[in-house]
């Protein structure tokens, strides 16, 4: 499913962000779970490592995770019905195509310090904004640093 050319649709983009967010704590509970079995994170790791298609993955390790008590799966990200909602490190949420970070505010045009960093895969939502002490993060899935945009 994808939004356009190139881009993943919001909720898949979603999906793929809350995996990078927390893949050693998804990694523990499917090994911990009733399948006892991480392979169903591993495949959908290597999907999104080699650009390939993700839906049918991550389908099945969020049915997985549902059936293990986990009831929002890997969609954990969606708080909108539509599912438009991103995340930036710390939480912050997003819709497609917009990084909120306190004191910004929709219509403000950017200026030079407006600096985000993205998923150098285009395949996430995932966002986060530069801290002076904090070393740029790196995508836990891909181990690429973090691309920088502007907001």
């Amino acid at each position: 499913m994808s939004d356009g050319p190139g881009r993943p649709a919001v909720r898949t983009a979603n999906a793929v962000a809350y995996v990078c967010q927390n893949l050693e704590q998804l990694r523990s509970q499917l090994l911990e779970g009733q399948l006892g079995d991480d392979g169903p994170l591993d495949r959908l790791l290597a999907a999104v490592r080699s650009g390939g298609e993700v839906d049918g993955a991550l389908e099945h390790l969020h049915l997985l995770l549902q059936a293990d008590g986990d009831a929002r799966g890997v969609h954990a990200l969606d708080g909108a019905e539509d599912g438009a909602r991103g995340l930036g490190d710390g939480g912050l949420p997003g819709g497609p195509g917009l990084h909120q970070v306190t004191g910004l505010t929709r219509g403000a045009a950017p200026g030079p310090a407006d600096i985000v960093y993205l998923c150098p895969a285009h395949r996430c939502a995932r966002s986060w904004v530069p801290h002076p002490t904090v070393p740029l993060p790196r995508c836990a899935i891909t181990g690429q640093p973090l691309r920088r945009d502007r907001l």
